[in-house]
């Protein structure tokens, strides 16, 4: 189950790269309104 959590933390890490490229600073805001990966946690 660690292999996995890198593995997903890995793409998480990619696609936000990605989603700021192409929403700047209003997927900055979203991101602080939201979880990456566990809802309530982290």
């Amino acid at each position: 189950s660690i292999f996995y959590f890198i593995v997903f933390k890995m793409r998480i890490d990619e696609e936000e790269r990605l989603l700021y490229e192409a929403f700047g600073e209003e997927f900055t805001d979203y991101k602080k309104k939201s979880k990456k990966l566990i809802p309530f946690i982290y």
